[in-house]
């Protein structure tokens, strides 16, 4: 999916006027830049559960890069579940 594409689907999200924070409600939210290796295994992540079957009160988002414009989104869960992944040269 293309920025333009992502950042469309994060208005709508937040936009729609259906929707209502509810505490059951889980989003899992992958972040990272898929050109950066092991950075984007929140992408992937979210790309492979797209795939399974997953309860319906948990919402799957790719948020790529999307930094600040996820708060919003992120506002509107009471319940988030966030996979991102650094490169480091540190013991975990």
């Amino acid at each position: 999916m293309v920025v333009a594409e992502k950042q469309q689907c994060l208005k709508a999200i937040v936009s729609d006027s259906n929707f209502v924070m509810e505490e059951k409600r889980v989003l899992v939210l992958g972040i990272g830049n898929i050109l950066m290796g092991d950075e984007g295994v929140g992408v992937h992540t979210i790309n492979y559960l797209e795939k399974q079957e997953v309860p319906s009160h948990v919402d799957l988002l790719d948020g790529g890069t999307g930094g600040f414009q996820l708060l919003s989104v992120l506002q509107s869960y009471k319940n988030v579940i966030m996979i991102d992944a650094t490169m480091v040269d540190d013991v975990p």
